[in-house]
């Protein structure tokens, strides 16, 4: 149900203002007490101590959230994780008595129930232009919460500044190793073309006839995709239609856009492109690699001038 999944991404990024003190004032609504931001709150269970998560602590906590005048289920997060337990961090909230000040009021082992206003929560914290639909000015949301446990967010910020340190590291890694292998392998064949600006070795193999394939052109190519190995990753040949695609219209990886503007019609030319011309750093699993440098071999069958194209066709594998 697409209101669970919004909420669910919302509590993930929202969270509360000050930390309130569970003692409160009257409520209208019995068997609940109401605080000074009016958020009206039932505690079922409360733990011996005093600490309260913050805005940007992670809370690993249960759920049930519904509306009260009819019922209906918005989140549930027995359905969105094993055990029932998510985790997410805590941001400041766009309004008092808000669902984030709940989890704010609660500590470790608590589980309580908690009233808030729907028509803010979405007004406010969704930015929603107007209400929806299967929701009334006033209506209250009930939200039923066990707050599993909660860390620091300044202990969860360095976890993740390390995390990426690592990640950018072992990237780097690959990049240094994506290098020297593509070196060797223009070493092994011998290969002693001199490389464009862009990286591209460009080795015509069958010059083409005619004028040279122009940006806004659509162009028909045979190729063959291969990574530095020799394994075979896409072809043409394999297709029920030719490979067709409008030059300079980024349809395709950068050094095709490149070398095709190099072609004349009927000409063929062997392409070793660098993966910062390829499919970058990410590659497309399975079929290429991260880092992966690529060798192509094209024809370019046939140009036809300015001419418009139906659906843009996929660019190779």
């Amino acid at each position: 149900m697409k209101i669970k999944k919004t909420l669910s991404v919302i509590l993930g990024i929202s969270a509360g203002l000050a930390i309130l003190s569970s003692c409160g004032g009257s409520s209208e609504f019995e068997g609940y007490e109401k605080n000074e931001n009016g958020l009206h709150f039932q505690f079922f269970k409360q733990a011996e101590g005093d600490k309260h998560p913050k805005a940007d602590d992670e809370v690993f906590v249960k759920y049930i959230i519904k509306i009260k005048s009819s019922d209906s289920l918005l989140a549930d997060t027995k359905t969105m994780r094993e055990g029932g337990v998510i985790n997410m961090l805590l941001r400041p909230s766009s309004f008092k008595g808000s669902l984030e000040e709940a989890f704010m009021m609660m500590s470790k082992g608590d589980s309580a129930s908690f009233l808030i206003s729907a028509d803010s929560f979405y007004l406010k914290t969704l930015a929603m232009p107007q209400l929806p639909p299967f929701l009334k000015p006033g209506d209250k949301m009930v939200a039923n919460i066990k707050l599993e446990d909660f860390r620091d967010g300044k202990i969860v910020a360095e976890e993740r500044a390390k995390e990426k340190e690592k990640m950018i590291k072992q990237m780097q890694e690959m990049d240094m190793k994506a290098k020297a292998d593509l070196e060797k392998y223009l070493t092994d064949n011998k290969i002693k073309t001199a490389p464009t600006q862009s990286g591209l070795v460009y080795i015509e193999t069958k010059k083409g006839k005619g004028a040279k394939a122009m940006p806004g052109d659509s162009v028909t190519v045979n190729y063959k995709g291969m990574l530095l190995d020799g394994s075979v990753f896409d072809e043409s040949s394999k297709s029920p239609v030719p490979f067709v695609f409008v030059l300079g219209a980024q349809m395709v990886i950068p050094a095709w856009d490149e070398a095709i503007a190099m072609m004349s019609e009927g000409g063929k030319a062997k392409l070793v492109c660098p993966n910062g011309i390829a499919y970058g750093p990410y590659g497309r699993p399975p079929v290429i690699p991260q880092f992966a440098a690529l060798v192509f071999e094209v024809e370019l069958v046939k140009i036809t001038k300015g001419a418009p194209l139906g659906p843009p066709q996929m660019q190779p594998k």
